[in-house]
């Protein structure tokens, strides 16, 4: 967690499949969740206190926000489909999850506080990764497995892709604030190394 000494992680409890959050001040751990499938854990909020999570029900893996201090569940995703990856915002109030539904990719983008979920985006194609949201919540780092370019910005107001990565660029991270991202540029013309470089500014 961004702002408390917290950690979420998968183990085993009595031979079944958890999440545990761990308060390493406090010397607590808290089984978030126990499931006979598999569970994964995709983030924690900035205080520790809400962990975002997959685990299987009906046959298919389902995000799972849980609120630790409170004792709370909310589902985030389509009971049809398998959420394939998510990441959290630090305010613990919103998400991007990309899943799978009848056999087409899907990029969603969860508001948890109002209580809804939005399809930013389909492909029968390829499938969609959730990696990164900035601050503001406008912009989504997500990669379309499948095409040259796979790397891209969504823009949550626009309401389409704003940037796309230079091909042959991997593992593209996206600062907080939104402005910057760093990639790993194996066949860079100024040799293999890691870049930090500048996204054009937002259009208003």
């Amino acid at each position: 967690a961004a702002d408390a000494s917290v950690v979420a992680f998968v183990a085993k409890v009595g031979g079944d499949p958890a999440a545990i959050v761990v308060d390493l001040v406090a010397k607590t751990a808290v089984v978030a969740r126990r499931n006979e499938g598999p569970v994964a854990v995709w983030g924690l909020d900035q205080r520790g206190r809400k962990v975002l999570l997959t685990s299987n029900t009906n046959d298919a893996a389902q995000l799972l926000l849980i609120d630790v201090a409170a004792g709370k569940t909310t589902t985030l995703s389509n009971r049809k489909g398998a959420v394939t990856s998510a990441v959290l915002h630090p305010s613990g109030d919103s998400a991007g999850f990309a899943a799978e539904l009848g056999g087409i990719g899907v990029l969603y983008w969860a508001d948890i506080a109002a209580g809804n979920r939005t399809e930013l985006a389909t492909s029968s194609n390829s499938r969609y990764a959730v990696l990164g949201i900035d601050k503001s919540r406008r912009q989504l780092l997500y990669e379309e497995r499948g095409t040259e370019q796979p790397y891209r910005l969504w823009d949550r107001r626009k309401k389409a892709d704003r940037y796309t990565v230079i091909k042959g660029c991997v593992e593209p991270a996206l600062s907080e604030d939104g402005k910057l991202m760093a990639v790993r540029y194996p066949k860079a013309r100024m040799g293999a190394a890691v870049y930090l470089f500048g996204i054009p500014e937002l259009e208003e």
